[in-house]
């Protein structure tokens, strides 16, 4: 140990040096006895952002356990502390603060107890972007004055300013709050202003101070009079008067409820007279009151209106003073012609005996003033109205009415005897009956009363019609087994009706009426091969007869097909429809076939196989068994090929609508002069040949051609749906083809 102590000492006073290198003669580092480290890798570091950011950085520690001294709220470190090397993250959060950049100060430590040590380390931020918003941007406030509150929101700290001496602020920024006071309003208007906020701008505007009154118009008599209005007021008023006839008192008021007479001295002048009373604050005025008083007063109705008679109305005159009646027409007569004050006086017209109404006027007033009144009065002139122009009479004739209305006295004259009238004379008011006698000829006929009165005449027209018939139909035809139509007809006569002739097939629901109606012409069955007529006549009594033309068709008879063609193999044929309004029975000629029981107008065949060669024909005919004259039966042919046999249809009925041969082997069918099909779908087998020639419209060709099967078509008319088949070694050919709109083949 000895021997190695010279060494030691000097490598003490090494390390010794070079803890003394980091010597803090303020106390921030103390040597140590050991060899020691600590430092960190960054100690200064700047956000130019005010936003949340993270810094790396790293500690470098030799034998020394470390942490972080106290950082800012807003600065968080991890890890905060260790014993060894690390790397270390530095976290800062958002700055707020728009007011100015933010500095944050923290140490490095070390955490030996026996090594003191303390690094300074520091973080700058920058400041936010300034903002601030107010939660209203506009206030209103009363005419008394009066505060509003705003609310700020802001990052900064900021400053209120108004420039108009009536607004007063008070500001809290660390509240955020900003009070806007403003003083009473003076005026009559609206006053505004602006207080600024930073950016931000605040509307003011306050409403003007008001006087209200309980009244606003006085309307007085001509004598003196006291009023009392009750007045509301937002500030404290003064009252003056216009005119030395007003007075009102108390003449001053404060802000609030109060109420104030208004006294009118007595009006003694003819002409009305109006004053003012005004409410003012200082010098501005806030309301005025009008006073309206009546001077000496004469009125009544404007005017009367009297009937031509002699008649009596009140007239009703209102006055303050004394009046008389200064001027009325010679027709009138008043009672009082004097008075004073209000009154009800009687005014009486004599007769007018003209047609010509008459006015006038009559003056009230006051004699000994430039006070008067004008009443207009009119009376009608005599009147007269017959109440009707024109009576319509129908031809039998009869009793019509109407009222004349009058004032006057009148007569009548008529025109013609065939009709009365009563009263012919009179005065006044009257129901007037006219009778008219019938008109039994086919000719209208007119008349006239004529109304004398006064030097005036009037007119009403007698209207009669003459008799007529009409009827709506004149020509009918019935079905072989009969039935009913109906005749309508119009007429004002009476009338006769018959069948002409012998015709006891036709009945009558009536012979005879009067007026307008209906007749039902009902026809017995017609069982017969023959048309049958007759001849309805409908007589009116005064007038030329009608005849109606009647026929009823014989019993018909057709049938779906004029040929049943079968193949070799036999077999059912398409149902045999028998279109009739008889009834029937079918026979048949051949014993190769049966006719099936027919269904609902129709029947089937069927056909035993052919094992000859040759075919063979039957017939079948149709015949109707109820008739009682002729007689009316179709006979079609019943066609059946052989074994491999060729055969020919021609005249192929009109309009068929399914045609569905189905060929059992070599058979070879010809078909000339085809009508018009609907549905033409056949399979052929092998070897089968089909020639159609004078073919006209079809609406459905679908057909499957087998092997060595051939077809030729000519003078094909218009198809609509050409769909056949070809099978191998087949063939199909068309000529003279007409429109076709789906050939798909």
């Amino acid at each position: 140990m000895k021997r190695f102590l010279p060494y030691i000492i000097p490598a003490c006073l090494v390390l010794l040096a070079a803890c003394n290198d980091g010597y803090d003669p303020q106390g921030s580092i103390h040597p140590s006895l050991s060899a020691r480290y600590l430092r960190a890798s960054e100690t200064t570091f700047e956000s130019y952002s005010a936003s949340a950011q993270s810094f790396n950085f790293s500690v470098e520690s030799l034998n020394t356990p470390w942490r972080f001294g106290e950082a800012p709220a807003w600065i968080t470190l991890d890890p905060a502390q260790g014993s060894a090397s690390a790397d270390v993250t530095l976290s800062t959060g958002e700055n707020q603060s728009a007011d100015a950049p933010r500095t944050g100060i923290f140490y490095l430590q070390s955490a030996a107890s026996d090594w003191t040590y303390s690094q300074a380390m520091s973080v700058s931020q920058a400041a936010a972007t300034p903002f601030i918003t107010a939660d209203i941007t506009s206030v209103e406030l009363p005419g008394t004055g009066g505060t509003a509150t705003v609310t700020l929101e802001s990052n900064y700290t900021w400053e209120a300013t108004c420039s108009y001496d009536w607004i007063t602020l008070g500001a809290d920024p660390a509240s955020g709050t900003l009070t806007i006071t403003a003083t009473a309003n003076p005026d009559n208007y609206y006053r505004t202003a602006y207080v600024y906020v930073g950016n931000a701008t605040i509307y003011v505007k306050q409403f003007p101070t008001e006087i209200t009154s309980s009244q606003t118009t006085l309307a007085c008599s001509n004598a003196a009079s006291r009023y009392e209005v009750e007045i509301s007021a937002e500030i404290d008023w003064e009252a003056t008067t216009s005119d030395t006839w007003l007075d009102v008192q108390p003449a001053r008021g404060d802000a609030g409820t109060s109420k104030v007479a208004v006294e009118v001295a007595p009006n003694e002048e003819v002409y009305s007279r109006t004053g003012y009373v005004y409410f003012k604050s200082g010098t501005t005025s806030k309301l005025q009151l009008t006073v309206n008083q009546d001077g000496l007063v004469i009125s009544a109705d404007p005017s009367l209106a009297f009937t031509s008679t002699p008649s009596t109305q009140k007239l009703n005159i209102t006055s303050n003073t004394t009046w008389s009646v200064l001027n009325a027409p010679t027709w009138v007569s008043i009672t009082p012609a004097s008075g004073e004050g209000n009154a009800a006086i009687d005014v009486t017209v004599a007769d007018n005996p003209s047609m010509t109404s008459r006015r006038g006027t009559i003056t009230v007033g006051h004699p000994g003033l430039n006070l008067s009144y004008d009443v207009a009065v009119t009376q009608a002139g005599k009147y007269f109205d017959a109440g009707a122009s024109l009576l319509e009479f129908d031809a039998d004739g009869g009793i019509l009415t109407f009222d004349i209305k009058s004032d006057a006295a009148w007569t009548s004259v008529l025109s013609d005897d065939w009709f009365s009238a009563t009263p012919l004379t009179g005065k006044g008011d009257a129901r007037i009956s006219v009778s008219a006698t019938a008109n039994n000829s086919t000719d209208e006929r007119t008349g006239i009363i004529r109304y004398d009165f006064v030097e005036e005449s009037a007119a009403v027209n007698i209207h009669q019609l003459a008799k007529y018939f009409t009827i709506d139909n004149s020509t009918f035809e019935f079905t072989s087994r009969g039935g009913s139509h109906t005749v309508d007809f119009s007429s004002n006569d009476s009338w006769t009706a018959a069948v002409a002739g012998n015709a006891d097939w036709l009945t009558l629901s009536a012979t005879s009426g009067k007026g307008s109606g209906t007749i039902t012409i009902t026809a017995a069955d017609n069982p017969s091969v023959n048309v049958r007529s007759a001849t309805v006549i409908i007589t009116p009594a005064n007038a030329q007869a009608v005849q109606i033309l009647v026929s009823q068709r014989p019993r018909t008879l057709e049938l779906s097909a004029r040929s049943v063609v079968f193949f070799a193999k036999g077999g059912t044929s398409a149902p045999v429809t028998v279109t009739t309004d008889g009834t029937f029975k079918v026979t048949q000629d051949g014993d190769w076939f049966t006719v099936n029981a027919p269904q609902d107008g129709s029947f089937t065949l069927t056909a035993t196989p052919n094992s000859s060669k040759e075919a063979r024909r039957g017939t079948i005919t149709v015949a109707l068994t109820d008739l009682t004259e002729g007689s009316l039966a179709i006979t079609i042919p019943v066609i059946q090929g052989g074994q491999g046999c060729s055969f020919v249809i021609d005249t192929y009925p009109d309009q068929d609508t399914d045609w569905l041969p189905a060929s059992d082997g070599s058979l070879t069918v010809t078909v000339t002069g085809y009508a018009a099909d609907r549905n033409w779908n056949s399979t052929w087998n092998s070897g089968m040949t089909i020639s159609v020639t004078g073919y006209t419209t079809d609406k459905d060709w679908n057909r499957t051609h087998s092997s060595a099967c051939h077809a030729t078509v000519t003078v094909y008319g218009a198809e609509k749906n050409w769909t056949p088949t070809t099978g191998s070694n087949g063939s199909f050919s068309s000529t003279a083809f007409g429109n076709e709109n789906n050939w798909n083949e």
